[in-house]
């Protein structure tokens, strides 16, 4: 599929503070798109395997993260690194 991502998108989440920044919103479609966040020694933390713009700083397992910075890939159905970088979580 044809995945048009922009890098225009915000880096910082503020989980629970009711704004427009409490998850992760890529501007495009990540339809059929894998959302992977890790923590800064590679270890996995939360994996969705059809992102829907709605990763707000748990992990897979329920746990609530802490403030800080986290990595992420963000790829495609066949396995395209679609963008990486980094993502701030500041809570309030």
């Amino acid at each position: 599929p044809n995945c048009d991502i922009s890098n225009n998108f915000n880096t910082i989440i503020t989980p629970g503070d009711g704004s427009k920044n409490e998850t992760l919103f890529f501007n495009s479609s990540t339809q059929n798109s894998e959302l992977i966040i890790y923590d800064k020694w590679g270890s996995v933390l939360f994996r969705s395997s059809n992102y829907s713009n709605d990763w707000n700083g748990i992990t897979n397992n329920g746990t609530e993260l802490p403030d800080g910075v986290y990595i992420y890939t963000l790829k495609s159905n066949n396995g395209l690194i679609l963008l990486k970088g980094t993502v701030t979580i500041k809570r309030k």
